[in-house]
This record gives C-alpha cells, sequence and structure tokens, in this order.
C-alpha cells in the first residue's frame, strides 16, 4: 500500500481529545482519530508513554483506507498523560489496565474491536485477547511478545523487591521525606530526559518531546512531568509459565507481533528477565512474527514509522478489517438451563 500518495482531508487525520468517565470514577483521556462508525480500534500505548506514542503512526495507517473506514480510540491508561491517577491505595497491576479498556470500549458501544498496541500497552491487549476471544477481531502488537510468565524464582525475587521498596517508602513517610518532583526549565530540557532515560529503550530528542508535550505541565519554575510515579513500583504479581500457557490458548484472533532489530527482543532473545514468547503450541494458529529495522519505539521513530505502517497494512491485507456487523436491535441473550 503506498502511504506517500494517498491524501485525505485533514479532518480524517486530526486528532480530537476523548475523555471517558467509567463506572468506578476512573477519568481516562484519548485522542480520537478517523471516524466514529468506523471500523473500531483501540490504539494502546507502552509504560510511562501516553497516546501521543501513535501520532507518526496513525497518519500514515489511516492513509491506507477509504475515508471514514477507520475509527480509531487511542487511549491514554490511568497515570498517564492526560488521564487521572488511581486511588492512593490503589495498585497499577497489569490486569487493572484490562479491566478500564473493557470499560471504555463498553462505553463506546464497541462489542467486537481490534488492538492496536505497542509495549506494555500489547501486554494489556494478550490478556485481553485471552480472556476475552469474542470481544477481539485483530491483535497488532508492536514490541511485545506476551506478558513474561514468572517462574518460581522470578516471582520470589519479585516479592523480596516489592516488600524492600514498600519499607523504604513508609520509613521515608515517617521521617518526613516525601518524594521530590523535579522541576525543568523548559519541555525541551524535560525532553532531553525522557530521552536518555533507558539505554535498553533508547528514543530520539523528537520522539522523546512527543511524548513529553502529553506527560507534563507547566508549573512554577518550568515544566514538571504528570506521570504518576507509582508506575515506577515494583510489582510482586506475574502469571506463572502454566497459567501464561492456559491463557494464551483461549486467543482465537489473528496476531501480528512486530519486534524491532534493535529492539528488547531481538538482540539478545535468551537475555535472563527478557521477555518470552508465550507458548502458541495450541493457542492461536494465526500468529505472524516479523523483524524490522528500529528500535523499541519504531512506531513513533520518524524513520523507521513508514516501514512499521507498510508492514501492519501488508499483514492485514491477509485479514481485513471489517465493520462489524450490528446486533439486532431485538436480540436477546440466550437462557441457560440450570439444574438445581
Amino acid at each position: 500500500m503506498d502511504v506517500e500518495n494517498t491524501v485525505l482531508s485533514p479532518s480524517s487525520t486530526t486528532p480530537r481529545e476523548r475523555r471517558f468517565t467509567l463506572p468506578d470514577g476512573m477519568e481516562l483521556a484519548a485522542k480520537e482519530w478517523g471516524s466514529p462508525g468506523g471500523v473500531p480500534i483501540l490504539a494502546l500505548h507502552g509504560w510511562l508513554d501516553n497516546s501521543n506514542t501513535w501520532d507518526n503512526f496513525l497518519p500514515l495507517f489511516l492513509q491506507n483506507f477509504p475515508p471514514n473506514h477507520l475509527h480509531i480510540i487511542a487511549l491514554d491508561f490511568a497515570g498517564h498523560g492526560r488521564s487521572a491517577h488511581r486511588h492512593p491505595q490503589a495498585e497499577y497491576q497489569l490486569f487493572n489496565h484490562v479491566k478500564d479498556v473493557i470499560a471504555v470500549t463498553n462505553l463506546l458501544g464497541w462489542q467486537r474491536f481490534a488492538l492496536l498496541a505497542h509495549s506494555m500497552g500489547a501486554g494489556v491487549s494478550f490478556l485481553l485477547a485471552a480472556t476475552l476471544p469474542s470481544r477481539v477481531s485483530h491483535l497488532i502488537s508492536v514490541e511485545n511478545l506476551g506478558p513474561p510468565p514468572r517462574d518460581d524464582a522470578r516471582s520470589a525475587k519479585a516479592l523480596i523487591e516489592a516488600a524492600t521498596f514498600h519499607n523504604t517508602q513508609f520509613v521515608n513517610q515517617a521521617a518526613g521525606r516525601p518524594p521530590r518532583r523535579r522541576i525543568y526549565p523548559t519541555l525541551e530540557a524535560a525532553a532531553v530526559v525522557r530521552a536518555a532515560g533507558s539505554k535498553r529503550m533508547p528514543l530520539s530528542l523528537d520522539a522523546a518531546t512527543v511524548l513529553t508535550e502529553r506527560n507534563s505541565m507547566h508549573v512554577d519554575g518550568g515544566v514538571q512531568f504528570t506521570t504518576d510515579q507509582r508506575l515506577k513500583d515494583p510489582t510482586p504479581h506475574g502469571p506463572t509459565p502454566s497459567i501464561s500457557r492456559l491463557l494464551f490458548t483461549g486467543i482465537t484472533c489473528p496476531v501480528l507481533v512486530i519486534l524491532g532489530e534493535d529492539g528488547l527482543f531481538v538482540p539478545h532473545p535468551q537475555e535472563p528477565g527478557l521477555p518470552q514468547p508465550p507458548n502458541w503450541d495450541n493457542g492461536t494458529p494465526r500468529l505472524t512474527v516479523i523483524t524490522l529495522p528500529g528500535a523499541h519505539h519504531l512506531h513513533l521513530e520518524h524513520d523507521t514509522a513508514p516501514g512499521t505502517v507498510e508492514a501492519a497494512c501488508n499483514w492485514l491485507k491477509d485479514h481485513p478489517l471489517n465493520i462489524p456487523a450490528p446486533r439486532p436491535r431485538n436480540a436477546k441473550a440466550p437462557v441457560k438451563a440450570y439444574k438445581l
């Protein structure tokens, strides 16, 4: 598909801001692309990122489809971007994000939808596709092979790390040493820090600026990150290998996994602690894994986003995105008979 020569009206490729109030009161922000009534797609970002992660991908992606054919909601997870933070007593567990995604799609009236996701967002997507397979029509995962299983040794280590971390927090709070939020003189200065945040997940300054714009706010003296710092807390929870195998056998939709040659998975696939592919032996036979030039954010970087879009669109030629048939207005759920 030609992503350079197709021209759409500005309204088709200009996002609109959306907000969703979930049943539990949580407020989530999102960016809406395309046209309501089109094929529903939920776009999910990675850890510490936000919906701006799709700003270079989605305009090119939309050019490959007729006007009004797609309706895309790029969500800010709780604690990220312009969404609210969770209650102080609530945790940022992966399945809590799954529950939020279910709530948003229910508010939109989407009974069946496609998932386009990066990194942590793809981990959420794999769990959703495994637990509610009838709701998910397609899954495109960028830089994620599914939530990594934890064996007994890793689970024990995670519990120790979490307990040690929270003990230190309690000591600091008792001593009157609250966590500090650094103030940067400019947005550019904050973006420089974001770009240098991880050697395993490098970002160009341009890409870091795109993400920082939605993960920060202006305060007295400069710019401050708004991301909930509790997102960095260690988590003691994770699926065991056997649970992972059982979960992923439930995925029925076609799945495309796009990995970067310099991403988290390809250079050292057997590195200890690195996420490993789930057991697909009895799971989805329609799994496609491809490797492209680029690093962990290959969908966001200007030089690699076009190739990522092209790969996704070529795969979709064999797995077309069709508008779901509406449910009959008078349709009723089948009545189940129970023996007392």
